[in-house]
C-alpha cells in the first residue's frame, strides 16, 4: 500500500495546465483480445491468473512458453505486454530497462492493437524510472476516461491516476474529472482504496475550479456518479450558482468522504430541523417478540431510553398491518428502518423510491434497483462467511480440511462456497461427507474422519447439531484445538471451523471441550472490545436484562447511522440523506466497519472469534507448525 500512496502523493503534486477541454471520445474497446484457438486461450488464461495473483516468475515462464508455441496468434502480443508487467513485480524495486523498453516500443508502434498500445503507455507512465512528461505524451490522444481491458485489475487505481494526470496535462480537464470519478468507484472495494480516494478528492476539487459552468452543470446531473455530482455541485455552490442544489450537494459530499467541504456548506445550527425516523417492526401478532427486541435496540439508538443522543424522533409503526397503513403512518418520516420480513421489505422498496424516503432493511436480500436506490440492505451476508473462514484456515496454518455438511440446502451452499475459497487461498479439501440431520448416530462418520487425521474440520450447521456430531467425533478420539496450541500425541486434534450459527452459549455449554479452539465468523459479538460494542451490549443488558443478538445489533446500527448522518451533517432533505448513505465513507458500529455500494448493498466482512476458556474471544491467528 505504501507504494501506491507514494505514487499518488507524487501525482497530487503533478499540476499541469493548458487550454480548452475537447469532447470526450469513445471509450477504449472493452472486450479483451482473444486467442485464435481454445488451447492458446487456456494457456493464456492460466498465465494471466498467475500474474494477477502476483506469481511473477510463474507468469513470466508461462507467457514465454505461450509465445514460443503460438508466435503468430493475436494473443502473443498481449503476452509481450504482460511479460514486461511481470518484470515490474510489485513496483517496489527498480525495474530493468528491458521491461520499460518493451512498454515504450508497444506504446509507439501504431501497428499494435490500440488496447495493448494504450495499456503499455499507462504502464510506462506509471513507472517512476522514466521521463514522466514524455511518458504522459503517449496518452494525450487516449480515447476517453475508460481503461483498456489489457490493464490488470490489480493496477486499475494506478492506471486511473496516470490517466487523470495525462488528461490534465493535455488540457482535457473534464476527462480528468471523469477518470477520477471512475477510479473512485473502483477504489470502493480495493485494498488500497482509501489512498486513492484521498488523492481523487484532492485532485478533483483542484481541477474542477478550471471547468466552465456549463461543464459543471452537465456533471452535476450525472445519474451514475455521486463523485461527479459532489465535486461539480460543490464548485457551482462555491461560485454562487447552485443555491437550489446546496442541500443535496452536502449529502453527496459526505458520501464521498469530503466532510470538511460538506461542513463548509452546512447551515447554522438553528436551521437544522428535528428529523423523524420510522421503525417498522411487528409489535403485535406471532412475531411481536422479535419486533420487541428490535424496537428495544432502536430506542437505545435514539436515546429514548438511557443517555440522550440528539434530536431525532423515533416513530414506531407496527409491521403487522396492511402495506397501505404502514405507508400512511410513515408519511412524515424522512427515513425508516425495517421491516424485518424480506417479502414485506421488497414490497416497500419501490414505494420508498417513489416517495423519496431512505429505507434501511435488516433482511437477507432486497430486489436489485433499476435506478438510483433509496432502499439499503443492512444485515448479514451469509455467503461471505465460508470465504472468511476458508481464508482464516489457510493463514492459520491448517489448509487441509475435511468438510462435514448436513443434507440440506444451507449445508450444500456453504460447503461449495467454502471449497472454492479454500482452493483459491491455497488450501485443500481432503474429503467431504454429507450426513443425515435426522439421524442420531454418527459413529460411522466419525470413524471415516478419524482415518484421515485432518488438520481442520468444517461443519456448516446449527449449534445443537454441531454439539451432537462432535460428541461422536470425540468418541472417535477427535478433539478440537486452538491453532496456537501444540498437538498432543494421544489425540487426533483438529481445528474446528464453523459458521455464525455456532455463536450460541449452548454450544459451549454442551460441547465446549469437544470444540475448544473452534473458529467461526460473526457479525456482532460482545467479544470485541470496541467502544461501540461495549456501550451497546452494556446498555442493552442494563436496561433490558438480556443479551442482544444480530437483529438487535443491526437495527441499533441502522438507527444510529441515520441519526448521526442527519444530525452531524446538518441534513434535512431526503435527497441529501440518500446521497450521504450511498457510497458513504465507512461507518463503524456494533456490527463492525461497513459502507454501502451504489446498489444499497452493505460492504462489510464478518469478523472472527474462537472458543477459548469457555467463551468466545476475538480470533487473532499466530500460526504454528501444523506438524
Amino acid at each position: 500500500m505504501r507504494v501506491l500512496k507514494l505514487f499518488l502523493i507524487i501525482l497530487v503534486a503533478f499540476f499541469v495546465g493548458c487550454s480548452s477541454t475537447p469532447k470526450r471520445g469513445d471509450t477504449v474497446q472493452k472486450d479483451p483480445i482473444k486467442a485464435s484457438s481454445k488451447e492458446a486461450q487456456a494457456q493464456f488464461d492460466a498465465a494471466l491468473a498467475a500474474l494477477e495473483r502476483g506469481e511473477f516468475d510463474s507468469a513470466d515462464e508461462q507467457f514465454r512458453l505461450l509465445q514460443a508455441e503460438y508466435p503468430n496468434d493475436p494473443i502473443a502480443q498481449v503476452a509481450e505486454l504482460y511479460l514486461a508487467r511481470a518484470g515490474l513485480r510489485n513496483w517496489e524495486s527498480t525495474p530493468a530497462a528491458e521491461y520499460l523498453s518493451v512498454f515504450a516500443g508497444l506504446a509507439d508502434d501504431t501497428n499494435v492493437d490500440s488496447r495493448i498500445r494504450f495499456a503499455a503507455a499507462v504502464y510506462l507512465a506509471g513507472s517512476t524510472m522514466v521521463d514522466r512528461d514524455a511518458a504522459m505524451d503517449h496518452l494525450k490522444d487516449y480515447p476517453g476516461p475508460s481503461l483498456s481491458p489489457a490493464v490488470l485489475k490489480r493496477d486499475r487505481l494506478m492506471a486511473w491516476s496516470v490517466l487523470t494526470e495525462a488528461f490534465s496535462k493535455a488540457g482535457r480537464r473534464a476527462d480528468a474529472i471523469h477518470a477520477l470519478s471512475k477510479g473512485f468507484n473502483d477504489s470502493i472495494q480495493a485494498e488500497e482504496g482509501l489512498a486513492f480516494q484521498s488523492y481523487a478528492r484532492a485532485r478533483a476539487f483542484n481541477i474542477v475550479q478550471q471547468l466552465s459552468s456549463s461543464e459543471l452543470a452537465e456533471m452535476v446531473n450525472d445519474r451514475d456518479s455521486v463523485f461527479l455530482r459532489a465535486v461539480a455541485g460543490y464548485e457551482l455552490v462555491r461560485r454562487g450558482e447552485g443555491a437550489d442544489i446546496e442541500t443535496r450537494v452536502r449529502g453527496e459530499l459526505v458520501s464521498i468522504g469530503a466532510n470538511e467541504k460538506a461542513q463548509s456548506l452546512k447551515p447554522p445550527k438553528a436551521e437544522v430541523k428535528p428529523s423523524v425516523v420510522g421503525i417498522v417492526v411487528p409489535t403485535t401478532g406471532a412475531n411481536a417478540a422479535v419486533g420487541k427486541r428490535a424496537l428495544n435496540a432502536a430506542m437505545l439508538a435514539v436515546g429514548a431510553i438511557g443517555q440522550p443522543r440528539g434530536n431525532t424522533t423515533l416513530k414506531v409503526v407496527d409491521a403487522n398491518q396492511p402495506a397501505e397503513a404502514i405507508k400512511t403512518q410513515l408519511g412524515d418520516a424522512i427515513a425508516f428502518v425495517g421491516p424485518l420480513d424480506q417479502g414485506q421489505a421488497a414490497e416497500l422498496a419501490p414505494w420508498a423510491r417513489d416517495e423519496q424516503k431512505v429505507m434501511l432493511a435488516p433482511v437477507a436480500k432486497l430486489p436489485t434497483p433499476v435506478e438510483t436506490t433509496w432502499a439499503f440492505r443492512n444485515f448479514i451476508s451469509p455467503e461471505l462467511e465460508p470465504v472468511a473462514i476458508a481464508k482464516a484456515a489457510v493463514s492459520a496454518g491448517t489448509p487441509q480440511v475435511v468438510i462435514l455438511r448436513p443434507n440440506i440446502g444451507y449445508g450444500t451452499k456453504m460447503a461449495t462456497a467454502f471449497t472454492e475459497a479454500l482452493v483459491a487461498a491455497g488450501g485443500e479439501v481432503v474429503a467431504e461427507y454429507e450426513y443425515d440431520r435426522a439421524s442420531t448416530d454418527y459413529t460411522d462418520l466419525a470413524k471415516k474422519v478419524a482415518k484421515l487425521k485432518p488438520q481442520a474440520v468444517f461443519i456448516p450447521d446449527t449449534d445443537q447439531k454441531v454439539a451432537e456430531v462432535t460428541a461422536f467425533l470425540a468418541n472417535a478420539n477427535i478433539w478440537g484445538r486452538s491453532v496456537t496450541a501444540t498437538r498432543k500425541s494421544k489425540r487426533i486434534e483438529v481445528v474446528y471451523l464453523g459458521t455464525s450459527l455456532w455463536q450460541r452459549p449452548d454450544l459451549i455449554r454442551r460441547a465446549g471441550t469437544y470444540v475448544a479452539g473452534a473458529i467461526i465468523p460473526v457479525w456482532s459479538s460482545s467479544a470485541f472490545d470496541t467502544p461501540q460494542t461495549k456501550r451497546f451490549f452494556g446498555e442493552y443488558a442494563e436496561v433490558y436484562g438480556d443479551t442482544p443478538g444480530d437483529i438487535e445489533a443491526f437495527v441499533f446500527d441502522s438507527v444510529a447511522l441515520l441519526r448521526s448522518t442527519l444530525e452531524d451533517q446538518g441534513l434535512s432533505e431526503p435527497e441529501s440523506l440518500r446521497a450521504a448513505m450511498q457510497g458513504q465513507a465507512s461507518y463503524t458500529g456494533v456490527t463492525g466497519a461497513a459502507r454501502f455500494d451504489i446498489r444499497g448493498e452493505p460492504l462489510r466482512e464478518p469478523r472472527l472469534v474462537e472458543i477459548a476458556k469457555g467463551t468466545f474471544v476475538p480470533f487473532e491467528p499466530s500460526p504454528v507448525d501444523p506438524q
